[in-house]
């Protein structure tokens, strides 16, 4: 394992300092396992004084995955900044678009209401994997709703906004921080795969 955890940070090191001559990473930390293992093999990469965290929770976030995204940095001694993006979102609609297609098929639906796609093995029972609508009532009562194929994809689409808009905002943060003429390095992790994104 130490020689995997190495090998993984010599890439980093060699990415940002080699490669493309670079002073340092900004990287978004939702409080779960993926970012909060990114952002140690960044630490001891590139020194943690050279790593900046931004921590970009919504409405619908998990508060307490907010708080140990927080707690993680205060102790790894890192950088960081909090921004909310629930008004860049309502801006743009997307908890709107999403919320009328739950009342469509949801009427009772209200704020105290939450709700979630969830996919179901042999939904109708012919072998298909079928995405439906799980709401959970403000009486903790859930309902299982199939859903049209045109208004899974709108509720996908809205969501996958979330995204893109969280990786605009590192964008930002990124070229707020260039000093020198020196961009920094945004890094993301899935399980297996390091990508880096040169800022220009």
């Amino acid at each position: 394992m130490e020689s995997v955890v190495q090998s993984l940070q010599n890439f980093i090191h060699k990415q940002v300092y080699d490669n493309f001559r670079k002073r340092g990473l900004v990287i978004g930390i939702s409080g779960g396992i993926d970012s909060a293992l990114a952002v140690k093999l960044c630490c001891g990469a590139v020194g943690k004084e050279n790593v900046l965290g931004i921590i970009l929770p919504e409405k619908e976030s998990n508060l307490q995955s907010q708080e140990f995204a927080k707690k993680y940095c205060e102790k790894l001694s890192i950088k960081y900044e909090i921004e909310d993006l629930t008004s860049i979102l309502d801006s743009s609609e997307i908890y709107q678009t999403r919320e009328k297609i739950v009342e469509k098929y949801f009427p009772d639906y209200n704020q105290s209401c939450k709700y979630r796609l969830v996919f179901s093995e042999n939904f109708n029972n012919d072998g298909l994997s079928i995405p439906y609508l799980e709401v959970n009532d403000e009486n903790k009562q859930i309902h299982k709703i199939k859903l049209s194929p045109n208004d899974y994809t709108t509720i996908t689409a809205a969501t996958n906004i979330k995204h893109r808009i969280r990786m605009t905002r590192l964008y930002f943060h990124a070229e707020k921080n260039n000093l020198n003429k020196s961009n920094i390095y945004i890094v993301f992790i899935n399980i297996w795969i390091f990508r880096i994104k040169m800022i220009r």
